[in-house]
């Protein structure tokens, strides 16, 4: 029984891969190929961040956000290719455990090809979040909110923390509920991997 547990794995995260890699990079057949089996070492990262795959591939384009001077965002208005939406909160203990891992992964990796955009669902004055990011020493992560909680909404996001994966076109990818340590090897690897 649990032989079989470990080969279904295997397939999901291998599938994870495939999906991921077809669907944010726009490549030919053969190249998508040649990334897959590069990628088979990769599959530890996949482990550790357990990606679910959602059946409804969400269209993210009118997703609205805020920086904390109150000016609205939109994933429209970031160039990467990929993007990591990261969906957390000052009072949520594995929230605060988990934004720095999140950190040494934007740090990792090249800001033109893939950016994470942390919105914090607190409530009230952002000082209490600024606070968070200064004690941190949280320094590659850019700050935003969702202040009216629309986009938590549409994004049907149900707890925190919460991470989606979005690739050309505004399209959701894959996520990852819960906290996960993004600054493991095999996890920057995975994302340079599929960056590159």
């Amino acid at each position: 029984m649990i032989r079989n547990i470990k080969i279904l794995r295997v397939c999901i995260y291998s599938f994870c891969v495939f999906v991921i890699i077809s669907l944010a990079t726009p490549a030919s057949t053969t190249e998508l190929r040649e990334k897959l089996i590069d990628l088979k070492s990769a599959s530890p990262g996949l482990a550790i961040l357990d990606l679910s795959i959602p059946t409804e591939s969400l269209d993210l384009k009118n997703i609205y956000f805020q920086d904390i001077k109150g000016e609205k965002f939109t994933l429209k208005d970031f160039e990467e290719p990929i993007l990591a939406l990261h969906f957390w909160a000052t009072w949520c203990a594995p929230c605060r455990s988990e934004l720095p891992t999140l950190d040494i992964l934007q740090g990792a990796l090249e800001h033109d090809k893939f950016k994470v955009i942390t919105i914090s669902i607190d409530v009230g004055s952002s000082k209490k979040i600024i606070e968070f990011y200064e004690n941190s020493n949280i320094n590659n992560l850019t700050l935003f909110r969702d202040d009216d909680m629309s986009a938590s909404r549409q994004l049907r996001i149900n707890g925190i923390p919460t991470t989606i994966l979005v690739g050309p076109k505004n399209k959701e990818i894959a996520r990852v509920i819960g906290d996960r340590d993004w600054s493991k090897p095999d996890v920057i690897k995975l994302f340079h991997d599929l960056i590159n």
